[in-house]
């Protein structure tokens, strides 16, 4: 058995002799850790991961152009179906991204990535000492595509200039447009790019959709319809946050049939709000992220909490306790990173959410039926703690596959950051068939 079988072992449950549903799937990377090593940057960093038709996991974050550095870029890491590092993408398994141009101590940080057509990948991130956006795409084979604004990258000064942009939700469409949901100063913006990377003059002002009403309200949470309606998801921010929901339509004017005006407020807590928004079939969403009691605090603090609106933005009664589920691990716990909520839906229904938290220094997981109640037929009655001690976390997101769960990100080791994805097995049904899309 390889160190890095051994180590997964260590940090998870030990497998047994004969692998039950939800032990550690030996098809990928030999039921361990599958990891590959970069340069670790100065800052700790965050970490996106995607799942491509081919069942190919990609894992993006930051790579420091030399040890402990503030000078980084976009980096991405790919394995494939079985865990291995893809020795063919990129460089030995790591496609990069310098924004640079030769500045010294430029940084890049890597946020987010989503598939694009063509085996395509699209990663975006803050860049630059402004906090400027950047948005690279790269070829099937990870090198940056020439066909995608400059050498591949597209650099975005957007807001009023007073930069710290913080890019939360990215998409490809089935037209090569590039969507970005980027938090700007003083509203949150919605960018579309053509499919050459130059802002999309048909949408928006330029390209640009300011998200400015209604007041006080702050998306961080993108998705699409099947009728290609967009969904935004966030907090309303009047005495106290609260959770939201926006409907648009494919033009970016408000769906006016939808909640109030466009936007469904949900007062949960003091202080909470939506991370991720699922559609599903019958055109409804569910929507995650967290709930706190105190006002004022981070929205990386709470419990998992979970609600259902129908398809014209009201509280789907049918769902956990009138239209919501909260899942309590242990209180109101502090999350790693921001957003530290993840989610995915399958095509029976189930939602599988995952949270890493400081308290636990682990990633949380649960499963929920498609009414909202906790699937008990998941290890530990709908609720279940993985990747228990590992240093320096920094959870990605969960994926499904044919017969398998994987949860990947990075972590910080003594001797570089490791981009890691593991897997756990699907073999009767217990996490879901079906391939989807990454949150």
């Amino acid at each position: 058995m390889s160190f890095r079988s051994l180590l997964f072992t260590a940090l998870l449950a030990p497998v047994a002799a004969l692998a039950a549903d939800g032990d550690p799937d030996g098809g990928f990377a030999g039921g361990g850790l599958a990891t590959r090593l970069v340069t670790s940057p100065f800052y700790v960093v965050s970490a996106d991961t995607a799942i491509d038709a081919g069942g190919n996991v990609l894992v993006a974050s930051t790579e420091g152009v030399s040890s402990g550095s503030r000078a980084t870029r976009f980096v991405v890491a790919r394995f494939t179906a079985d865990g291995a590092v893809d020795g063919g993408y990129g460089d030995a398994g790591v496609a990069r991204v310098d924004f640079s141009d030769g500045a010294a101590d430029y940084p890049a940080y890597a946020s987010v990535i989503a598939t694009a057509p063509g085996g395509k990948v699209v990663v975006a991130g803050r860049i630059g000492s402004g906090n400027d956006t950047g948005i690279a795409r790269l070829l099937i084979d990870g090198v940056p595509d020439p066909a995608f604004g400059d050498a591949g990258r597209v650099r975005l000064a957007l807001g009023n200039g007073s930069g710290n942009n913080t890019v939360y939700g990215l998409f490809a469409d089935a037209e090569s447009r590039t969507w970005a949901l980027v938090g700007t100063v003083p509203s949150h913006t919605l960018v579309r790019l053509a499919e050459d990377g130059t802002p999309d003059a048909s949408f928006g002002d330029g390209g640009v959709l300011t998200l400015s009403a209604p007041c006080c309200y702050s998306p961080l949470a993108l998705a699409f319809d099947a009728q290609g309606r967009i969904l935004l998801a966030g907090s309303a921010n009047t005495n106290a946050a609260t959770m939201a929901v926006q409907r648009r339509l494919a033009d970016g004017e408000l769906d006016t049939t939808f909640g109030q005006g466009g936007t469904i407020v949900v007062p949960i807590d003091a202080n909470s709000a939506v991370q991720r928004v699922l559609p599903t079939p019958d055109g409804g969403i569910v929507a995650i992220g967290n709930s706190a009691s105190l006002a004022g605090g981070s929205s990386a603090k709470g419990r998992i909490t979970a609600f259902k609106l129908t398809a014209s933005g009201a509280l789907d009664t049918g769902f956990g306790d009138a239209g919501i589920r909260i899942v309590d691990f242990g209180g109101e716990e502090d999350g790693l990173g921001f957003p530290d909520v993840h989610a995915v839906l399958g095509a029976d229904g189930k939602v599988v959410i995952a949270r890493a938290t400081s308290q636990a220094a682990a990633v949380r997981v649960a499963r929920l039926l498609p009414n909202g109640a906790l699937d008990a037929t998941f290890p530990g009655g709908g609720e279940q703690t993985l990747l228990q001690s590992i240093g320096g976390l920094s959870f990605g997101s969960v994926l499904l596959a044919p017969n398998r769960l994987l949860l990947a990100g990075a972590y910080g080791t003594s001797g570089g950051l490791a981009l890691y994805a593991g897997a756990w097995r699907d073999g009767d049904g217990l996490f879901r068939d079906g391939l989807d899309a990454a949150e």
